[in-house]
């Protein structure tokens, strides 16, 4: 009994552990022009998710480090660190396209109900295997 219940357990972390390699989110290119600083300074307008890299208007492409690069919207100024941990500090009037990492809802939604779907299942075929009994 012991060993099936570790069995099902270590198949639920797999799945979990799955679910976090492909991750939820996607890629969006996200033009400078669609932004407005005045109303980012206000609070009126975000981005949504994490600046991942950003293309500056001359074609230099620059790309953050795991921290991610955020927009200080008082001094207009895209500002993060490198891979090799340099401080990068771009105007915004040079960036033309920002690329942005965020949460795919429908993505998320069909990794949840998956894994629900499948602890259900494991419940399921352990209740009829007698999983629970004490033998």
């Amino acid at each position: 009994m012991f060993r099936r219940m570790m069995s099902s357990v270590t198949l639920v972390a797999f799945m979990l552990y799955t679910v976090g390699l492909t991750g939820c989110t996607q890629m969006v290119r996200m033009p400078m022009e669609e932004l407005d600083m005045k109303k980012m300074e206000r609070g009126e307008q975000s981005i949504r998710g994490s600046i991942i890299s950003l293309q500056k208007k001359d074609g230099t492409r620059l790309t953050f480090d795991k921290r991610h690069g955020r927009i200080d919207p008082t001094a207009n100024v895209v500002v993060g660190h490198s891979p090799s941990n340099e401080y990068l500090r771009v105007p915004v009037s040079e960036v033309a396209v920002l690329e942005v990492s965020r949460v795919d809802g429908g993505k998320a939604g069909l990794v949840v109900g998956g894994v629900a779907l499948g602890f259900a299942l494991l419940l399921l075929a352990a209740s009829n295997t007698g999983l629970g009994d004490s033998d």
